[in-house]
Formats: structure tokens, C-alpha cells, sequence
């Protein structure tokens, strides 16, 4: 029972550690997601060699991001690098490329706002809760994702 206790705690409380193990379990549904996003705006045909292949690539790159980089710089560093893994992958230009990652971005950044200030609203918490508390953390994003 005091396991359980001490899991709940670690949970309910703010705990960088267990955000960024998190974030790197969230990249693996949010990197698929935001693929299918732009190939299907932009209606581009992709092989299964050329998913993987974007995904083999843009993975590690977060990962790396999230562990080693810190926040700010790490959200440059990716949003710099996927355009070009775009263009290399899909045979984008840089623009479509560019475009793709910005619509990406974009979709998800509003859902991502709107359902914070829902959780906001409800639970009386503020951004850092949110942001955070793994509880509160998990359930915005996979409100997000699902």
C-alpha cells in the first residue's frame, strides 16, 4: 500500500523527471500524428519505407532534445531540423516543408491551449500545474492526441 502512496504522490506533485520520461513516451504518438497531419494536407503519397524513415530520424532528435537541451533552445533545434528531414524524406520542397511543420505546430499548439485553459477552469490549477504535475500533464495531452 505504501508503494501505491508514494506513486500517487509522485504523480499528484511537481516532478520534472517523470515529465520528461513522459515526454519522450509522448513523442512516439505525437510524431506519428503530426506526419499524418501534413501528408494528408498536403496530399502527399508516402511509402511505409518513407514513414518509418521520418520517424527513425525526427525520434531520436527529440529525444536527444528533451534530455540534453534545455526548453527553449530544444523547441528551435527541432522545429529548425524537421523541415529539412521533411524535404530529405518526402521530396518536399523547402517551402511545402516549412509549411508543413508550421501547420503541424500549429494544430496542435491551439489544441493544446484550449484544452489547458478547460483544465485551467475546471481544476482551478495555473500553467506550472499543468506543465508540471504529471497527472494534470497526461490527461491534457492525451486529450490532445486521441
Amino acid at each position: 500500500m505504501e508503494i501505491l502512496s508514494k506513486l500517487w504522490v509522485a504523480m499528484t506533485t511537481e516532478n520534472e523527471t517523470i515529465i520528461n520520461i513522459l515526454l519522450i513516451l509522448f513523442l512516439f504518438i505525437e510524431i506519428p500524428i503530426t506526419m499524418q497531419i501534413f501528408l494528408t494536407i498536403f496530399n502527399v503519397r508516402s511509402t511505409v519505407k518513407q514513414k518509418l524513415s521520418y520517424l527513425a530520424l525526427t525520434v531520436p532528435i527529440g529525444a536527444f532534445c528533451v534530455f540534453f537541451i534545455p526548453k527553449p533552445y530544444s523547441n528551435i533545434i527541432t522545429m529548425v531540423t524537421a523541415p529539412f528531414i521533411i524535404m530529405g524524406v518526402f521530396k518536399m520542397n523547402f517551402f511545402k516543408a516549412l509549411l508543413s511543420e508550421f501547420f503541424s505546430i500549429a494544430i496542435i499548439t491551439v489544441l493544446e491551449i484550449a484544452l489547458a485553459r478547460i483544465f485551467f477552469f475546471i481544476f482551478h490549477i495555473d500553467y506550472d500545474a499543468c506543465a508540471y504535475i504529471p497527472v494534470f500533464r497526461i490527461a491534457i495531452n492525451f486529450s490532445i492526441y486521441f
